[in-house]
C-alpha cells in the first residue's frame, strides 16, 4: 500500500460476525483477506466472533482457475468470550476512531458477516444466539467524526448490505439492499474459497498495478465453434445449463517481472465500479446476477487505501490450481461423526436417510447461486454426496432444511396453478438470483409473497436451538417472476388468501 499523504492516518475497524467457523468459512476468509489488505493502516483493530487459530491458511478464487493460498496471521485480533462484549467492543472501537481520527485522515470499517432483509447485520450462529447490529447505531457512533464522508469507508460482505447507504460515509457493499451477496462457486473440497466481491475488490486493487489475478471466463455467444472435446473441458457439467469456459488464464501476481505502478491519478468510485461489473461479466457463471454497490457514484479518484502488491505481499501467498466440485467423485466415504452430549438428535432411520440422499441429490442438481441462502444447503449436500461425514446434529439440520425447499417449491407451484400462471420454467428448475425486487414489487400488488415465504412470520426449516428459522430466497423468487410473466396482476385479499390455502393444502401444510 503506498503510503498516506503527509499527516494523514489510515484508521481502520474490523469485524468479524460469524461465530461458526464451520459453516462459515468463506465469510471468514473474506475476513482475514481484507486484513491482509488494508495491513499497513496506521491504526487498526480487528474483532472476530469466532476464535481463530494461528496462523491461518485460506484459499481465495474461483474452482475452476488457478486461486490464491495465503497464509495468514491471526496475531492481535481480539476475540471476546462473550458474544455481546463483541458488539460492545466494536462501539468502543468505533468511539476511539472518532476521538482519534482528524479531518485529514482516512476511515475504514470492514463488515464481514450474515445480513438480514432490511440490512441488519447478524452477531452469531452456530451454537451461539444471533444479535444485530443496524444502519442507526453505526451512524450514531460516528456522528461526531470528523474525517469528510469521501475519506470515510464502510465495506460490507453482507446479504442486503446496500441498504447501508449513508450520508455519514462512502458505502462499498457486496449486493444491493434486495439482494444476496455471493461465495465463490463450492470447490473439490466443498468448501466455497471466499466472496466473489473481496475476489473483485481485489482483481481491481490488482489491475490499478497493472496486474492480472488468475481467472476463468465464461465463452460469450458467437466466439466460434467448439467440438466436443472442447464442450466437455470447459462445461459446468450440471443438468440444467451448460456454461462453456475458455482456457483458464494464470494472470501474473506472481510474476517478478511485471511492472507494478500504482495507477495515478486513481479510478474514481464509478470507474472502479464498472471495472468490478465488467469482471464480473468475463467470468459470468452463477456471478453473472452479483450486484455491486459504490455509494455515492462520484467521480473524483478514489481515496481508499489499495495495498502495493510488491515482495512483502507476495509473500503472503503462492499460487494453487483449479479444484473443479466434480472432483469429489473419488472420495472414500467417511463414518457420520458426532461429538455432542446425550441430548443431541437422534440418528436418522433408514427411511430418513434414503429420504435425505434423494432430496440432496435434487437440490444439488439445482445448481443454485451460492448465496447465504442457499450456502449452507449446497455445501452440506455436496460433503454429503461425496462422501464426508457429517456428525447426527448437520444431517438433521440438512434434512430440515431440504425438506423446507421441496416444500416451499411445491407450494409456490400449486399457487402459481391456482392463480392459472404458466412460467416459462418450473420452479424445481429455477437457479436464477433476483432478490427481493420482484418479490417486493408483487407485494405492492396484493401478491404476499415476501410476506408468506421470506418474513420471520412466513415458514421456515429449524436448524439449531436458538437460531433463525432457515428460508431460501428461491422458492418466492420464482413465484414473483410468475406473477411478472403472468402481467403483473393486482390481487384482492381473498384471491390471494385462497391461492395460499392451495399452496399450503398442497406443500402439506396446514
Amino acid at each position: 500500500m503506498p503510503p498516506a499523504p503527509t499527516g494523514r492516518d489510515v484508521h481502520v475497524v474490523g469485524l468479524l460476525g460469524t461465530t461458526n467457523v464451520e459453516q462459515d468459512w468463506w465469510i471468514i476468509t473474506d475476513f482475514l483477506i481484507w486484513r491482509e489488505l488494508l495491513a499497513d493502516a496506521a491504526d487498526r483493530r480487528w474483532l472476530a466472533g469466532a476464535n481463530l487459530q494461528q496462523p491461518m491458511g485460506v484459499i481465495l478464487g474461483d474452482p475452476y482457475a488457478d486461486r490464491l493460498n495465503f497464509t495468514l496471521s491471526t496475531e492481535g485480533i481480539t476475540f471476546p468470550p462473550i458474544l455481546m462484549e463483541l458488539l460492545q467492543d466494536f462501539l468502543e472501537a468505533l468511539s476511539d476512531v472518532v476521538q482519534r481520527a482528524s479531518e485529514e485522515d482516512v476511515v475504514v470499517l470492514v463488515i464481514c458477516a450474515h445480513g438480514q432483509p432490511g440490512g441488519d447485520i447478524c452477531l452469531g450462529g452456530g451454537q451461539y444466539p444471533v444479535n444485530n447490529i443496524s444502519k442507526g447505531m453505526i451512524e450514531k457512533a460516528l456522528r461526531h467524526l470528523r474525517v469528510p464522508r469521501e475519506r470515510v469507508f464502510i465495506v460490507s460482505t453482507a446479504c442486503y448490505s446496500g441498504s447501508w447507504r449513508s450520508p455519514r460515509w462512502t458505502l462499498l457493499a457486496a449486493a444491493e439492499e434486495d439482494q444476496e451477496s455471493d461465495a465463490m462457486r463450492e470447490s473439490g473440497s466443498n468448501e466455497c474459497r471466499g466472496g466473489f466481491f473481496t475476489f473483485a475488490i481485489l482483481a481491481e486493487m490488482a489491475d490499478e498495478q497493472g496486474l492480472a489475478v488468475p481467472l476463468c471466463e465464461e465463452l460469450g455467444l458467437g466466439e466460434g465453434e467448439l467440438g466436443e472435446a472442447d464442450r466437455l473441458q470447459f462445461a459446468f457439467t450440471d443438468s440444467f445449463d451448460v456454461v462453456l469456459r475458455h482456457p483458464p488464464t494464470p494472470g501474473n501476481l506472481r510474476d517478478s517481472a511485471a511492472r507494478r505502478v500504482l495507477q495515478t491519478p486513481r479510478r474514481s468510485l464509478v470507474e472502479a465500479k464498472k471495472f468490478m461489473e465488467q469482471f464480473r461479466d468475463r467470468v459470468g457463471g452463477i456471478y453473472k446476477f452479483t450486484t455491486f454497490v459504490m455509494d455515492p457514484a462520484s467521480r473524483l479518484p478514489l481515496e481508499f487505501p489499495v495495498r502495493f502488491f510488491d515482495s512483502t505481499f507476495l509473500d503472503r501467498f503462492h499460487i494453487v490450481g483449479p479444484s473443479p466440485p466434480d472432483n469429489t467423485s473419488s472420495r472414500t466415504p467417511d463414518t457420520p461423526t458426532s461429538e455432542l452430549s446425550e441430548d443431541e438428535p437422534v440418528p436418522l432411520n433408514p427411511v430418513e436417510a434414503d429420504e435425505l440422499i434423494r432430496l440432496a441429490t435434487a437440490y444439488k442438481s439445482g445448481d443454485y447461486p451460492a448465496t447465504a441462502s442457499n450456502f449452507q444447503a449446497k455445501l452440506d449436500s455436496s460433503k454429503l454426496l461425496a462422501g464426508f461425514a457429517l456428525s447426527i446434529p448437520q444431517q438433521r439440520a440438512l434434512l430440515s432444511r431440504l425438506r423446507y425447499h421441496a416444500r416451499a417449491c411445491r407450494r409456490a407451484a400449486a399457487i402459481a396453478a391456482f392463480l392459472e400462471w404458466t412460467p416459462a420454467e418450473p420452479v424445481t428448475k429455477w437457479n436464477k438470483k433476483t432478490g427481493l425486487t420482484r418479490i417486493n414489487e408483487a407485494e405492492r400488488a396484493g401478491v404476499k409473497i415476501r410476506e408468506s415465504f421470506v418474513d420471520d412470520t412466513a415458514d421456515g426449516a429449524w436448524v439449531g436451538d436458538g437460531q433463525p428459522l432457515w428460508r431460501t430466497l428461491g422458492p418466492g423468487e420464482w413465484l414473483a417472476e410468475a406473477w411478472a410473466e403472468a402481467g403483473k396482476p393486482t390481487l384482492d385479499g381473498k384471491t390471494w388468501g385462497d391461492a395460499l390455502s392451495c399452496g399450503d393444502e398442497s406443500a402439506g401444510r396446514s
